[in-house]
Parts: C-alpha cells; sequence; structure tokens
C-alpha cells in the first residue's frame, strides 16, 4: 500500500482535528502523479480533491485499508506501518502548532529514499515532495 501525508517540520499533521494547511499544488502534484492509480481519501479530505480532477473514493473507515493509494490525514499513518511498502511525504517546511503527529520513521534502515521533488506552491515558497519504499517488504 501507499500512504500519502503532508506534514511540517516536526513531522506534524494536524492540529484540533483540522489540517495544518493546504496548498493547491500538492493535489495538482497528486494530480499527475498518482491521478491513474485512484487515491483512497476520508471524507474530511474530499473538499481538497473535489476541485481538481483526480480519481478518488472516499473510505469512511480510511484506517482499516490495508491496499491501494491513501491519501493520510486524519490519523498517524504508523498504526497500518506493516501494510505500507511506500511513503510520499509532502513537507511544507514551515512548524505549525500541531497535536497529531507522523511517527513513521522513514529514515530508518527498512526504508530507501527513492526521489525527491522540490517546487514552489500557491501558499508555500516551498514544498518537498519525498518518496520512501521499504526495502523489504513484509507480507501480513
Amino acid at each position: 500500500m501507499t500512504v500519502i501525508i503532508c506534514l511540517d517540520d516536526y513531522n506534524g499533521m494536524a492540529f484540533n482535528k483540522r489540517r495544518q494547511s493546504r496548498d493547491s499544488c500538492v493535489t495538482e502534484d497528486l494530480k499527475a502523479e498518482f491521478s491513474s492509480d485512484g487515491i483512497k481519501i476520508s471524507p474530511y479530505s474530499e473538499k481538497l480533491f473535489s476541485a481538481v480532477d483526480v480519481k478518488y473514493t472516499v473510505c469512511e473507515d480510511l484506517a482499516s485499508e490495508r491496499d491501494g493509494v491513501l491519501f493520510v490525514e486524519t490519523f498517524d499513518p504508523s498504526i497500518c506501518s506493516d501494510h505500507i511498502h511506500r511513503l510520499v511525504i509532502y513537507r511544507w517546511n514551515r512548524h505549525y502548532p500541531a497535536d497529531l503527529f507522523c511517527t513513521l520513521e522513514p529514515s530508518r534502515a527498512e526504508w530507501k529514499q527513492v526521489s525527491v521533488k522540490e517546487f514552489c506552491g500557491t501558499s508555500h515558497e516551498l514544498i518537498t515532495r519525498e518518496i520512501f519504499e521499504k526495502t523489504s517488504r513484509r507480507t501480513v
């Protein structure tokens, strides 16, 4: 499974049950990279994708999904880490208040960074997309 997340400098994802930030250039990048695969999203994320021509499916219980491409905003993806083989991180390159954090550590040995892309957003001077793949897949 592929998981896509947006993080601040301290791996923060959300504050007070709301996303820290958003940028239309991220959804445009997702459209270019993952449109053919289709993206599974939570009902909370639907407003981000409804304005962009991206193939998506709304899943009421996204945390229980075990395959496909998931855009995660409302839970720490480490709860399904055994099923993740690819991790896509969009970094805001800023520090925002947060009370929900991603605790996955792609710098650990079982992950390998396969690409880095930097681009200018509409509300962020710099957004960094990092893609990591697990070096050894476990079947669970």
